[in-house]
Formats: structure tokens, C-alpha cells, sequence
């Protein structure tokens, strides 16, 4: 709420207002979109309507400040020393955050020291540590169309790679659900585009993601122009976008943006185009159906995939895990190589203990080095870089003496770098201040000028140590003292009572309690002569740490390379670790691009579930499906009889095999998926007014109208938000309509209709396979098997006893099942004595 007599506004009359708000408002017109931070000494200030918002997000008190005769207007504040914990909240909540800092020093400045935005941070340009995640990577998504095809440019903000990736015209909807998968930050559109409907409608699964939009980008042959200017190549050929002008113009929009927010001329970018056909393609919504990054239970720790499979040593590879969960390879080649290169770590343990103590000591190069190249690092980070280069090369070396394909290729993109080791190395000093204007960045004896300014500043200090004893023996003045302020600079300083032994040159500085300050033409001499030198200090040190951040930056492309083949390789380590641990096996690959689809499970086992009951409690199940002979399977039993948790054991089992893991199952032979698609779990959404069983439908309808050939079909429960018989109609029409699909999907179906199991006798490539239940003394036991055949019952009334109903509740719902059953038995019969009576009645009755 605003304080009385205060605006939330500027006057209309600006060219009134005093010289700061005049230079306030003038920056603030170039950055109308975002929230100003406007540095005022110690302090972030936010004016007018930017002060409340500001204050809404961060919960702030608004209070004012005169722009104007009589015109105060709103205002609100964070210090300067712990404003990264507000920039990322504000971010968070969407805004856009514009640092205003000042250029030019104030004590050189005549009348209002000049200032600019140097920064302009956005939820998907965070590059700074204290904004991100070490584990997680921080996406920037930015869309572009022309003709008639949409180009996407997905950034990873704090390490420079782009993936760029060409689709065909289609609905916004199915793009966005295709990007989401990613999970950006921030998603940047054509401005064309912000108000397609389809945003609206994915709103709930954007999620987090904040939604920008920009101006449209020049013509086709002005953005192949400047891209290969900017890039410094011949053909943009050569990072494999030759052709796709969609991917160009989402390039351009994405290296504009950039240019725009952190202030600079040249970024460090590092794109590769990646067809969308060489991954497996999971939508956002199977990610969390199968728990690859996070539990579904919300009071879980640990309970995803990645917490099973991240044995990773570094926080380059714990991301590029995640990374790679969310689109696992779909190249045979590649999977075999990675199987291979796992089998070899696997059994070799001298290899993988080695490997794992220099990952240990490599820091996160690919985000220092992009610090760096956007002069956004300090010296202790440049340190830490420093040290982590002489393990990197030793890395690669060892990569590369394998002998294995996969780890030599990753060695060689690794190289060596001792010469810009030595240059940094031999400057930098062991333990430098995370801030420059700190001083000793720069090793003693590295640079003569340095140790030359240091030596005189130094000796500047013991200086005033002897002036004191000096002053005190030529005044008579024992308790004299010679002593600095930051505001004073250097004084002597005398007592009330000995006032009357100062000397004549002294001169009177300021007047205290019980003291009196004085200068000296000699004192005031020395100060200037030693202020000189630490200005001169600072500006070598700079210039010199400067010298070696250029260094950095002209190998930052190499250093980023050598970083993500080194994350490359700890993914792969981890999962050999998680495999011998846990004794999983290398999967063999089933058939190829044509022919018969294959996957074959034997004592297959759910990653996660085992992990959390242990491998002597977890029942092993297999799976067969084939587009030959079995493409469905049909799954009854009762419920927490584990129907759900085999579905998932065969997606995930196919996904660590994409990876390039090893798969936890005695035996697997899996084939090589494009797509997985899943109809598990209810949720609703009543929040977007769709109920969970609109929902259910368009999920099902988005796979029925989607699935291929090389495609996992996941079902469990269709039909079940809505009447039996309605149920019953759309299910069996779901698996004939899979059945007859001229691609075959492969699809577990789990049902608790049992009408379903008919189809196993008119549909030639469906089977019925059910989950079992023993019966002891009277009450029911899970077995976890699964069996071929279809169950008799669900046994819904005896898990609602497990579930603690009263006896009395369990007992009442015993025998209405009973009298249901009895009138389902004589309808039953009654249809069967109707159509025999049909098929004898005389022909002109029957066409009456």
C-alpha cells in the first residue's frame, strides 16, 4: 500500500524532475519491460511502478522520495551486498531484472556520476553460480518460423550450447509439447505467436517456464549473413544448419536476445543441430508418468531415476545425465558404443577409480569458461580453472589409452592445455580474493612492476609506523597517534590535554570529544604518493588478470569441447558404477530400421522400486512383444498387485538402454525406440476445467493419433473416469484401433475390465497376461509374478480391507457384490436365450 501523499507514478511534466530522476527515467525508457534496479551507493533503488511491484514480489515496504517540487514518488530498496537472493526471487516470479550500476567513479565525477544498465538478467540468461543449481542445467528455449516450418534454439545458459533442431509446420500445441520436454526457464516466441491459443491452453505444463516474445528477424539471406559472420565460417554448413532457415531465425532471435541482456558485443556459443529423429522422443508428461528426474510421491527423496543412475563425480555430468534421461540417442551405433564403453569400465576397476578421482578434482569449466568470456568471473574462480586443467589433460589421456572407440573419441575432443596451465599458474597466486579491487590476484615475483608498487606501498605503511614515533619525539606527545579512516585518509591524532604541545604546522583536521585531528604538509605528501601506488597497484593487477582472462577466452571453445567430453565420460562411468553395483547386464539391440520390432525382458526388474525394497524382496518378471506375434498385452489383476510398476519396469528398462547402460534384467534383448508414450496415473486438472477424464482422452487421443512404428505404448487403466460400459466400449476400441495400426506400436494395456481378456480370442496378436494373487487362510497374498492368462477377480473388496475399512463396511460390500454378480449372471442369460430365440424365428418375423 502506498504512504499517504505518495504516486505510484512519475509527473507528466519529466523534463521538472531533478537530475536523477531525469537520468532515471531516461534508462528507464530504454528497458521498459523490466524492473530497474538503480544503483544508489550501498543500495538497489526501484522507483514509481517498478517500486511496487518490486515491493509486491519481495515483500518489501514502499516508501518515497521528492522527484519533483512538492511530488514524492514511490520507492523501494535492496542492499547491494545481498542482492542475489532478491534478483532470484524476482526472476522466479517472472520479472525481468535491469542492473543499473555507475560507470564512472564518483570521486572524479562532476555533478551526477553516470550510470548504464550493464546487465539484464532473465529467468533463462542466468549464468552466475549464485542463481543456479550445480546439478541442474538452466535452459533458454527460443522459437522462430519460416516458411512454413518452426526452428527451435535450446541454450544452456550458464555453459554456451546450443542445440538447434528443425520441425515441420504443425499445431503450436504439439511444438510447445515437444520443447517443454526440456524444461526451459524461459521460452521466447515470435511475437506473431503469443496469442495462439495453444499457449493458453499448455499454460499448466509450461510450468515454471516464463514466456517472452520478440520482434521478428531480417529475411533469410541477411540472417545467413551475420551467422556466418558471427560464427567466422564460410557456410553455415559446417554447424549442419546449411539448409534450415527456421533453425537459422530462432539462431539469430536467440544471439540478439543475448546481445541484449548481458551487455556485450560477442557471446560464446557453441551450437550443433540435432534431428529430432536421431533421439528418443519422451513428452514432458511421460518424464514425470516414469520418474525420470523426480519421485511422484512429493514427501520422497530420491525416488527418480536419475537418483538411481547418478553415481556421477562431477556437476557437469550429474546435468548431462539429466540432460540425456530426457532424450536418450536412438542410434543403434551410438548405443553400442556406449554399451561397450561401460562394459569396459565396468570390468575394469583400476580404470574407473582412476577416472573418477580426476573427474573429482575437475571444476565446472564449461561455466567458469563462459564466466569468463562475458568478463562475469572473479580471480578465485580463474584459480579453480587453473587447477582443474592439469587433471582435464590427464583425463583425456587416459581416455584416449583405452583403446576404446567410444572413450578415445572423448579423449581426443579433451587435448591438452599445459601452456595456458603455465601462464596461469606462474600469475595467479595460490589463494587469490574473490575480489579484484582486493588486491593480491597476482603471484609475488610474477610481474617487476607489481612487486615494485606492492614494495612501495608496503613500505608506505611501515612508514607511517616510523612518522609516528617521529611525531611523538619531536612533540613530546607520548600517546600520539598517526592513524587512517577510509573517510580521512591519514591524520595524527592528539588528546584534549596535550593540545597545547602541537606544533605550528600542524593543521587541524576535525574536532572530536576528546581529541583533535591534524595533517601535516609532509603527512598529506606521503598520502598522495602512497594513494598513487595503490591506484597504480590495482590498475597492474587488472590489467594483468585481464591479459589472462583474453587468454582463456581464445581457447574457450576448446576448454567448453574438453568440459562437456569430460561430463560425456562421468555419465558413462556412472553408469558402469550403478551396473556393478547392482549387477544389471548389457543388453543385446533387436533388429534394425526395418523388419520385425523386438523386446525381450527376462527377469526384468524396476530400477527404482528395487532400489527402495532391496534386489531379495523385489519379484523379477519378464516381457515378450513383438510386432509379429505378441504387439499387446493385456494386464488384469488386482490393484497394488504391481500392474503399474511392470509398465514402467519395461519403459525404463528401454531407456537405460539408450543411454548406453546396462539394464537391470538377468537377460534383455531391446530394440531401438522412437517414442514412448504413457497413459498412466490420474490427474486432474480441474484447475484448467478439464476432468480427469477429459484428460485421460486427450492423452489417449494425442498417442492414437501420434504412435509409429518403433514406438512403446503404455496404458494402464483407460476408460476408468467414466460409466463401466462406457469404459469397457472405449478401451476394446483403443486396442483394436493399436492392433490394426499398420506400424504395430508395442503396448501394455492394464485393465481391471476383464471384458477385455475376449480379445485375446478375436485379435491375433494380442495376450492376456495377469499379475498374480496366492489365497492363504483366508486372506489374499500379492505375488508380484506375472503369469500368462487373465485374472478371475480384482479383489478390490479384500485391498479395501488392507486399506483398514471397518468389518463391518468390508462385510456390507461383500454381499452387495454378491447380489450384483447374481443379476449380472441372469442378464447374461437372458442375452443368451434372446439371441438363440432370434436365430429360430421365421424369416418375415424377423424383419418385422
Amino acid at each position: 500500500m502506498l504512504p499517504p501523499g505518495v504516486h505510484a507514478d512519475f509527473p507528466p511534466q519529466r523534463d521538472k524532475l531533478t537530475p536523477l530522476f531525469r537520468q532515471y527515467t531516461a534508462i528507464k525508457a530504454e528497458h521498459p519491460d523490466a524492473l530497474l534496479l538503480y544503483r544508489l551507493g550501498d543500495f538497489y533503488e526501484m522507483f514509481g511502478p517498478d517500486a511496487v511491484r518490486g515491493a509486491e514480489v519481495l515483500g518489501l515496504t514502499l516508501t518515497s522520495r521528492s522527484c519533483h517540487k512538492g511530488y514524492k514518488v514511490a520507492m523501494c530498496g535492496i542492499p547491494h551486498h545481498a542482492s542475489v537472493r532478491y534478483i532470484k526471487r524476482l526472476v522466479e516470479a517472472g520479472e525481468v531484472a535491469a542492473i543499473c550500476e555507475q560507470t564512472e567513479d564518483p570521486a572524479q565525477a562532476r555533478g551526477l556520476v553516470e550510470r548504464a544498465v550493464t546487465r539484464v538478467i532473465t529467468a533463462g540468461t542466468l549464468i552466475e553460480d549464485e542463481y543456479l543449481s550445480a546439478d541442474s542445467g538452466n535452459f533458454l528455449a527460443v522459437l522462430a518460423e519460416r516458411g512454413g516450418r518452426f526452428g527451435l534454439a535450446l541454450l544452456e545458459s550458464s555453459g554456451g550450447r546450443v542445440e538447434l533442431s528443425e520441425l515441420p509446420g504443425q499445431p503450436l500445441g504439439e511444438l510447445l509439447t515437444r520443447v517443454l520436454r526440456h524444461r526451459p526457464a524461459e521460452l521466447l516466441l515470435p511475437a506473431a505467436l503469443a496469442g495462439d491459443p495453444a499457449l493458453g491452453e499448455l499454460s499448466g505444463s509450461i510450468g515454471k517456464a516464463v514466456v517472452h516474445t520478440y520482434d521478428a528477424v531480417p529475411g533469410s539471406k541477411d540472417t545467413e549473413f551475420f551467422l556466418t559472420r558471427y560464427f567466422n565460417t564460410n557456410s553455415l554448413d559446417s554447424i549442419g544448419i546449411g539448409t534450415a532457415r527456421a533453425a537459422q531465425a530462432a539462431l539469430l532471435a536467440l544471439i540478439r536476445y543475448l546481445k541484449e541482456t548481458f551487455k556485450v558485443g560477442q557471446i560464446s556459443l557453441y551450437p550443433v543441430f540435432v534431428p529430432p529423429d536421431d533421439h528418443l522422443y519422451l513428452d514432458a508428461r511421460s518424464s514425470v508418468h516414469l520418474e525420470l528426474l523426480a519421485s511422484l510421491d512429493p514427501a520422497a527423496h530420491g525416488g527418480s531415476l536419475y537418483d538411481t543412475l547418478s553415481r556421477c563425480q562431477s556437476s557437469a555430468g550429474r546435468r548431462r545425465l539429466k540432460a540425456r534421461l530426457l532424450s536418450p540417442d536412438a542410434d543403434a551405433e551410438v548405443i553400442v558404443r556406449r554399451h561397450s564403453a561401460v562394459q569396459l569400465m565396468l570390468h575394469g576397476r583400476d580404470l574407473a577409480d582412476s577416472m573418477a578421482g580426476l573427474l573429482r578434482a575437475i571444476q565446472d569449466v564449461e561455466r567458469i569458461v563462459q564466466r569468463v568470456t562475458l568478463r562475469r568471473t572473479h580471480p578465485k574462480e580463474l584459480r579453480a580453472l587453473c587447477e582443474s586443467l592439469p587433471p582435464l589433460g590427464e583425463l583425456g589421456r587416459q581416455l584416449m589409452d583405452t583403446g576404446d572407440a567410444c572413450l578415445a573419441q572423448l579423449g581426443g575432443q579433451i587435448g591438452g592445455f599445459s601452456a595456458l596451465h603455465a601462464a596461469l599458474d606462474q600469475m595467479l597466486a595460490d589463494e587469490p580474493p574473490v575480489k579484484l579491487s582486493d588486491g593480491g590476484v597476482i603471484r609475488a615475483g610474477a610481474d617487476e612492476r607489481v612487486d615494485e608498487l606492492r614494495s612501495l606501498v608496503h613500505g608506505g605503511h611501515s612508514w607511517f609506523e616510523g612518522y609516528q614515533e617521529q611525531e611523538r619525539e619531536r612533540t613530546g606527545i607520548r600517546t600520539l597517534k598517526v592513524r587512517h579512516t577510509g573517510a580521512f585518509g591519514w591524520f595524527i591524532e592528539v588528546s584534549k590535554a596535550n593540545l597545547a604541545l602541537v606544533p605550528d604546522d600542524y593543521e587541524r583536521r576535525q574536532t572530536l570529544v576528546n581529541h583533535e585531528r591534524f595533517v601535516t604538509p609532509e603527512l598529506r605528501r606521503r598520502e598522495s604518493e602512497m594513494q598513487g601506488a595503490e591506484a597504480k597497484l590495482a590498475g597492474r593487477e587488472r590489467e594483468l588478470y585481464e591479459e589472462l582472462c583474453g587468454q582463456v577466452a581464445e581457447q574457450a571453445g576448446q576448454l567448453a569441447q574438453a568440459a562437456r567430453a569430460a561430463a560425456e565420460a562421468d555419465v558413462l562411468l556412472s553408469l558402469a558404477m550403478v551396473a556393478r553395483e547392482r549387477e544389471w547386464v548389457r543388453p543385446d539391440l533387436a533388429g534394425g530400421e526395418e523388419g520385425p520390432v523386438r523386446l525381450e525382458i527376462e527377469g526384468g526388474r524396476h530400477p527404482i522400486v528395487e532400489q527402495a525394497v532391496g534386489e531379495r524382496h523385489y519379484t523379477p518378471a519378464d516381457c515378450f512383444l513383438d510386432t509379429d506375434g505378441q504387439q499387446i498385452m493385456v494386464l488384469t489383476g488386482p490393484n497394488m498387485g504391481g500392474k503399474s510398476t511392470y509398465l514402467r519396469m519395461v519403459a525404463l528398462c528401454c531407456i537405460i538402454n539408450q543411454l548406453g547402460g546396462f539394464v537391470p534384467a538377468k537377460k534383455a534383448v531391446l530394440p531401438v525406440m522412437r517414442r514412448i508414450y504413457t497413459r498412466v496415473g490420474a490427474q486432474d486438472y480441474l484447475a484448467r476445467g478439464q476432468s480427469t477424464f477429459m484428460v485421460e482422452m486427450v492423452e489417449t487421443a494425442e498417442i492414437l493419433n501420434t504412435c509409429s512404428g518403433h514406438s512403446l505404448i503404455l496404458l494402464d487403466e483407460v476408460g476408468r473416469g467414466t460409466s463401466t460400459y462406457d469404459g469397457i466400449s472405449i478401451a476394446k476400441a483403443v486396442v483394436e484401433f493399436l492392433h490394426e495400426h499398420p506400424r504395430r506400436p508395442l503396448t501394455l494395456f492394464a485393465t481391471h475390465f476383464f471384458e477385455l481378456t475376449d480379445l485375446e480370442q478375436l485379435l491375433i496378436r494380442v495376450r492376456n497376461f495377469q499379475v498374480t494373487v496366492a489365497q492363504e487362510g483366508g486372506r489374499f497374498v500379492f505375488l508380484y509374478r506375472v503369469e500368462p492368462g487373465a485374472a478371475s477377480d480384482s479383489y478390490g473388496i479384500e485391498v479395501a480391507a488392507l486399506a483398514g475399512l471397518p468389518d463391518e463396511v468390508v462385510e456390507r460390500a461383500r454381499q452387495i457384490l454378491r447380489e450384483l454378480e447374481e443379476v449380472k449372471d441372469e442378464a447374461r442369460a437372458r442375452a443368451r436365450r434372446a439371441i438363440q430365440l432370434g436365430l429360430f424365428k421365421p424369416p418375415g418375423e424377423q424383419e418385422r
